[in-house]
Order: structure tokens, then sequence, then C-alpha cells
């Protein structure tokens, strides 16, 4: 009679592959994660933080419109230089004010700042002063605001945002694998570790 052959048992060790393995996935996948929440949330911040420097800006120019150019065709009309300059001087004091001019039929009349750059908002306001039922032009204010200001602020704000987003994602990553080093991988390696006992026991 043909006896049957019985296998031998296999006595190979079981490596705990799973357990290293998937820390330094986790780890990575966390990383990734972050780097893509981080880049699209500072994207939509530094958006809404240029519209409103703009409409800082623009406010600022309405702000001159509205309040300043009485003042200064009062002072032009009574041909009061060193007032009009003072009153100048007081616009570009306002943040991101660069460059001011009064200009009649292309001779200028009066400068204030230096218009160097090409990231410049400009605008121009006729100055006329009503006299005897007709308005009389005396000449028109040049106004040019810089953006570099904003610039600036919008690459300082990028350094604070990158700077502080890599410390918290550094400190929740290091938390989530502390976590996963106690409550799971050492768990799989006593299975691990019980499945191969149990295997050299046959």
């Amino acid at each position: 009679m043909l006896s049957a052959s019985i296998p031998a048992p296999d006595t190979r060790t079981v490596k705990p592959r799973t357990s290293r393995g998937l820390a330094p996935r986790l780890i990575l996948l966390i990383l990734l994660f972050s780097s893509m929440v981080t880049f699209f949330a500072t994207a939509l911040q530094l958006y809404f933080d240029y519209s409103r420097d703009l409409r800082a800006i623009d406010t600022r120019i309405a702000q001159v419109r509205d309040s300043y150019l009485k003042s200064l065709v009062l002072s032009l009309w009574s041909m009061d230089y060193e007032q009009l300059r003072s009153q100048l001087e007081g616009i570009q004091a306002l943040p991101d004010m660069q460059y001011l001019e009064i200009e009649n039929d292309g001779d200028t009349l009066l400068t204030v700042g230096e218009p160097h750059g090409r990231n410049l908002l400009r605008e121009s306001y006729p100055l006329s002063y009503h006299y005897r039922d007709q308005d009389v032009y005396l000449g028109t204010l040049h106004i040019a605001a810089s953006l570099d200001g904003v610039y600036e602020r919008l690459r300082d704000r990028v350094l604070v945002i990158f700077g502080s987003q890599a410390i918290k994602t550094f400190l929740v990553t290091s938390f989530i694998f502390l976590i996963f080093q106690f409550f799971v991988t050492r768990h799989l390696q006593r299975i691990s570790q019980h499945l191969r006992s149990r295997r050299l026991g046959l």
C-alpha cells in the first residue's frame, strides 16, 4: 500500500511588515494632505487679503475726492501754494499714497512724492472753482497709489502662514504617530508574535 506523505509544518517566521509599514505611510499621507490644505487655504486667504487691500486703496482715493478737493480748490484759487503743498503732503501721508501732482494744461504747478515703480493705481480729478455762475478750471489733481506695499504685506503674510502651518503640521503629525504607535503598532506586533509562536509550535 502506498502511504500518503504528510507535509512538514511551515516553520518560516512571519515578519510584521504591516506594523512597520503603516506608520510611515500614514505620516506621508498626513503630510501630503496637510500641505494641500495649507496651500489652498493660504491661496484663498491671500486672495481675500489682496482684494481687501485694493478696496482700502480705492476708499482712500475716494476720501481724497470727497474730503480734500474743496480745500485744494480754495487754496489753488487764492494761490496759497504753501497751504496747497501742506494739504498734498497730508494726502501723501495716507497709506499707499505715493505721488500727487497738480497740473494745468500740461504745466506742472505742484508735485509731492515720486511716481516710481510699475505697480501704480492712478486717478485724476479736475479742480474747478464756481465763480459768478460759472466754473473756472484751475487744474487737475493726479493721484498715484502704489501697490508695492500691498505685495510686501502679502509676502510677509505668506511667510507667517507657512511658518505657523509647518509647526502645526509637525506637531499634529508627531502626535498622530505617537497615538498610532501606542494604540495600533504594539497590538499588531503582539498579534504577529502570537501567530509566529503558534507556527513555531506546530
